[in-house]
């Protein structure tokens, strides 16, 4: 709720942007990290467009081509695989969110905390600063890293965190609320990889059969905010296989068997079929191994590995999962099936170490069935949550850089204090 003392939390990833205050349970607004400059910016809260804005749109201005490489060139979001491309188009898309949401002027009355991806560099930090300070006027800055901030929201402060949003993944080792940045990996498989490969897929099922089974008669191919829309609704993961186990493979008989029957209605109100393939074979990009390089649970368990023996039993003992793509059916699952085949031969279980000692079995919140309490449902906004909770405790001014320090000593005063 907003009140004199509160903050402003803002998490600018590279498909949503979720901005509002400290000590709230949820962002008070989720919107695309895209600058619509065919609509104009309203300053009223209250428009129709706001009440029916996607949470992330993946289309616009063009970005209805199955190919990457045709959309790679237009610079329509600022933010792309989790680092910004262009400081001027960040600072456009957060001059129209501060006006949109919060009203103008809000950014120069209150202290802002600012999400930073793992991988960030202190270059762009400090262009965001420069961004913070300069452009938008904001009286204090803080920055903190957005795997740090996951793991707060799940009640912890040493564990590894894996986040998989739009653009990029990560596995970053957290100890004592502190990203370990020399383990820290990254993955370019995320969600919207998945939603390219399931374009492909739709474009190849509907255009091979001439358009059997789709109203629209399969002569055009999809937008990928369609495209994405599908994915969040009908696509999953099914189990690791190869492990020979008759469980397993009827999970994943089953699986294929409903999505085959499951149908979609476009919104021009014809009908497309998605078959098993379609709702399960994208998400295996975040899996597979391409070009030497493992997937996304063979970056955790090499982050795990890359930290001394001490660490590795708190890393083992809280796995934290967070971003919107982890919300897929079956993804939990499937990942810890993935990393305890990638560690210790697939034991999963407590291992003797080197030492002789007892380690800690592998935990991955959330659990597969076991739901965690105020997390399960909310991952895909942990890192703005435990932005949320951070900026609310009294310790938050130890972080805080004012816009005097800056001006005094740049951006090495952020450096300095950045979580």
């Amino acid at each position: 709720m907003e009140d004199e003392g509160c903050s402003i939390v803002l998490d600018v990833g590279s498909g949503s942007t979720k901005i509002g205050y400290s000590g709230d349970d949820l962002p008070l607004s989720v919107l695309p990290s895209v600058i619509v400059s065919a609509a104009p910016v309203s300053d009223s809260r209250d428009t129709p467009s706001r009440a029916q804005r996607p949470e992330c749109r993946e289309c616009y201005r063009g970005y209805d081509s199955l190919h990457p490489e045709d959309h790679a060139t237009r610079d329509i979001w600022p933010v792309q695989k989790g680092q910004c491309q262009s400081t001027a188009d960040l600072e456009t898309l957060l001059h129209n969110v501060f006006r949109t949401e919060l009203g103008s002027g809000a950014e120069a009355q209150r202290p802002v905390l600012l999400t930073e991806s793992p991988s960030t560099t202190r270059a762009r930090r400090a262009e965001a600063a420069e961004l913070l300070f300069e452009g938008l006027k904001a009286p204090a800055l803080s920055m903190c890293n957005t795997a740090s901030l996951s793991l707060f929201a799940a009640g912890r402060t040493r564990g590894l965190v894996v986040e998989c949003g739009a653009g990029a993944a990560h596995a970053v080792p957290v100890f004592e609320g502190y990203a370990l940045a020399h383990a820290a990996l990254r993955v370019d498989a995320a969600g919207r990889d998945v939603t390219l490969r399931l374009a492909q897929l739709l474009q190849q099922q509907h255009g091979s059969s001439g358009g059997s089974g789709s109203g629209s008669g399969g002569s055009a191919p999809l937008s990928l905010d369609v495209v994405r829309a599908i994915k969040e609704r009908m696509c999953h993961v099914l189990p690791r296989g190869g492990g020979g186990a008759a469980a397993e493979e009827d999970i994943g008989a089953a699986a294929a068997a409903a999505a085959a029957d499951m149908k979609y209605e476009l919104p021009d109100g014809s009908i497309v079929r998605i078959s098993g393939e379609c709702a399960a074979e994208p998400a295996e990009v975040l899996f597979e191994n391409k070009h030497g390089r493992g997937g996304l649970a063979s970056a955790a368990a090499a982050a795990i590995a890359m930290c001394d023996e001490q660490v590795r039993t708190d890393l083992r003992g809280a796995v934290v999962l967070s971003g919107g793509t982890t919300m897929l059916p079956g993804f939990c699952e499937r990942f810890a099936q993935e990393l305890e085949a990638a560690i210790d031969g697939g034991s999963g279980g407590a291992a003797p170490a080197a030492d002789g000692l007892v380690r800690r079995p592998l935990t991955v919140v959330p659990h597969a069935r076991a739901r965690e309490p105020g997390y399960t449902a909310q991952r895909k906004y942990a890192a703005w949550i435990g932005g949320s909770i951070v900026a609310s405790l009294s310790t938050f001014r130890l972080l805080q850089v004012s816009r005097q320090e800056y001006e005094d000593a740049g951006a090495g005063a952020l450096h300095r204090r950045c979580l």
